[in-house]
């Protein structure tokens, strides 16, 4: 799945220990550009975590990422997980603002 939009939060990186050793994520929230935009909470993990660091508030991201539900104790949990994250490049000529972004 695609999202596409502009950063407006960075929250803190999050690191601890794992059976696989040590494990670090980081949650971003991307605005769409859409006729009613959404603020969506993605997670980022290990490699992409780094990526992010050269990103800034503003920036417009390409995000593929997967859906995933889980169970826990009678409550269902939904996380959006980014696999693959880029800075969309905006030529000065191109009006952003006018095209609506795919979620």
């Amino acid at each position: 799945m695609n999202l596409k939009g502009k950063l407006t939060h960075k929250l803190d990186v999050v690191t601890g220990q794992g059976n696989n050793g040590e494990w670090k994520k980081q949650t971003i929230v991307i605005t769409t550009n859409e006729q009613y935009p959404k603020d969506v909470a993605v997670i980022l993990w290990k490699d992409n975590v780094t990526k992010a660091e050269s990103f800034n508030i503003g920036d417009t991201l390409d995000c593929e990422i997967d859906v995933s539900s889980r169970e826990y104790n009678g409550k269902w949990y939904t996380d959006l997980r980014a696999w693959k994250i880029s800075k969309v490049e905006v030529s000065e000529d191109a009006n952003e603002d006018d095209k609506p972004l795919p979620f």
